[in-house]
């Protein structure tokens, strides 16, 4: 067979492939909702890269807030981005998975490359069980939305992915996720919450809400004589550096995340409601009425505070932080830790990268292998809007 014959032949197969694969996905996975998109014929164009962006908003309340909806997609649009928003009302995971995994792969153009979806209202979230020692026994991971060619294993058909399982490397993101929802509060009413979660996001985008370019790093006892802290933190020179352990409290915290910094990174003992600060042996709490009831000024945190972004217990801390005052996104976990060894994390920021992508880049840290902290590290999640920079 001469080499243009199988040329031929090879090009046909690719094709046939191609197409039952797209008609397998709109037969059993494409929402309803959702317009046909373009057979998968790969092209890609070099000087461009992923811009598409896809917005999934729970059916049952979208014409609540599908004027705020329009003006965020507008938002998007204005900053480069490709945007579709999608009606969705499926409740399993694996399909919300599988309509991502669609996205990433199949497109005409690189610039409809997936780059990253939100979240917003109640939407599908993974469990996944810890299967080292000290793990938690479940907790939500969405990792397993953003990880869309890797090997995930409910080996007891029981809802629960043993995180721990797969082989080395192979759970890391294809893209990043963030979610929006304010229903886990009780102390606000969801629509005016999200009503003025985007007219603060809308402020910022335009200019007429900003802070000084300046960070806080707060560090509680347990890890204030470690090194490094500071000089890995390279997303601002203008940092202001607590890890006195005379200093840290209740009081001295309230009074520092009520002060005019563009992000705090707070680290302290934590669970999904309260941080605790030793002082002296003793323990100073601050809750998520503290939270509420306080004005924050800040407008990102990442807080490596155990539990604090578990977005399914009522009342957490992450989503506390989220719908109070001036915040637009958080980062933390669903489980012990937070975004440890996170050097990558803010070289990424410092570089322009918006959030989510520096998010992203961050699970790809060596170090976390090093340290034997990819377990730790799979609560990680960030709420609020992950299209946003710090410059």
């Amino acid at each position: 067979m001469n080499k243009k014959a199988l040329a031929l032949i090879l090009i046909l197969l690719f094709g046939i492939a191609g197409v039952s694969g797209a008609i397998a996905y709109f037969l059993f996975f494409r929402a309803d909702s959702e317009p046909p998109s373009p057979l998968p014929f790969f092209f890609l164009t070099p000087s461009a890269s992923p811009s598409y962006v896809r917005i999934y908003v729970n059916s049952s309340m979208y014409s609540e807030i599908s004027s705020d909806i329009t003006e965020y997609e507008q938002d998007l649009e204005e900053q480069g981005y490709i945007v579709d928003i999608v009606k969705w009302a499926d409740s399993n995971v694996t399909n919300l998975k599988l309509n991502m995994t669609y996205y990433y792969f199949n497109y005409t153009d690189i610039r409809m490359q997936l780059f990253g979806a939100v979240l917003v209202g109640d939407m599908p979230f993974a469990y996944a069980r810890d299967t080292s020692q000290l793990g938690p026994p479940n907790y939500p991971i969405d990792l397993y939305l953003m990880d869309l060619n890797g090997h995930w294993h409910d080996v007891n058909f029981d809802g629960y992915y043993e995180y721990g399982m797969e082989f080395l490397g192979d759970n890391f993101p294809e893209i990043f996720i963030a979610r929006i929802n304010p229903n886990s509060l009780n102390n606000m009413n969801n629509r005016s919450a999200f009503q003025s979660y985007f007219q603060k996001n809308r402020a910022y985008r335009n200019g007429t809400l900003n802070r000084p370019h300046s960070a806080l790093l707060y560090i509680d006892d347990q890890w204030a004589d470690l090194p490094g802290w500071n000089t890995d933190f390279t997303a601002y020179s203008n940092l202001t550096y607590v890890n006195d352990k005379l200093t840290t409290c209740r009081a001295d915290y309230l009074n520092e995340y009520t002060s005019s910094y563009e992000w705090i990174h707070l680290l302290a003992h934590s669970n999904s409601t309260a941080h605790f600060f030793n002082v002296s042996g003793l323990w100073e709490n601050v809750f998520n009425d503290d939270v509420f009831n306080n004005h924050t000024e800040a407008l990102f945190y990442n807080l490596y505070c155990c539990d604090a972004c578990n977005y399914t217990y009522p009342n957490n801390l992450g989503t506390q932080y989220l719908f109070s005052s001036n915040t637009l996104t958080v980062i933390g976990s669903t489980r012990e830790g937070g975004l440890d060894l996170y050097k990558p994390f803010y070289n990424a920021l410092r570089d322009g990268k918006v959030i989510g992508e520096a998010y992203r880049l961050w699970f790809y840290n060596s170090e976390i292998d090093l340290y034997n902290k990819r377990n730790v590290v799979s609560g990680v999640v960030v709420l609020g809007d992950p299209f946003l920079t710090i410059y």
